[in-house]
């Protein structure tokens, strides 16, 4: 998987989805989202400081190395979804 290095903070969002590794997702606004923040395919992400207002779901792992850490959720039917994984093999 290539390294996208995206960085998203400071957004307001109704969808987010990337299929990168590297992406820092950093003190975004995510209101009566339709689907979740998706890391699918990608590694060593970042989301930190996020908040997530209903809708559906909030962030949906696969992959390895990221780290998930200071955010909020409220009204959501599930916060963090974990999903397997398959091993990195560099």
């Amino acid at each position: 998987m290539n390294q996208a290095h995206v960085w998203a903070w400071f957004n307001f969002y109704h969808r987010l989805y990337k299929k990168a590794s590297g992406n820092k997702y950093i003190n975004n606004y995510v209101e009566d989202c339709h689907g979740e923040l998706v890391m699918r395919g990608g590694h060593e992400c970042l989301v930190d400081s996020n908040r997530f207002k209903g809708g559906t779901g909030g962030i949906r792992v696969n992959g390895t190395g990221h780290t998930i850490s200071n955010n909020q959720f409220e009204k959501l039917p599930i916060a963090i979804r974990l999903m397997y994984t398959w091993r990195r093999v560099k």
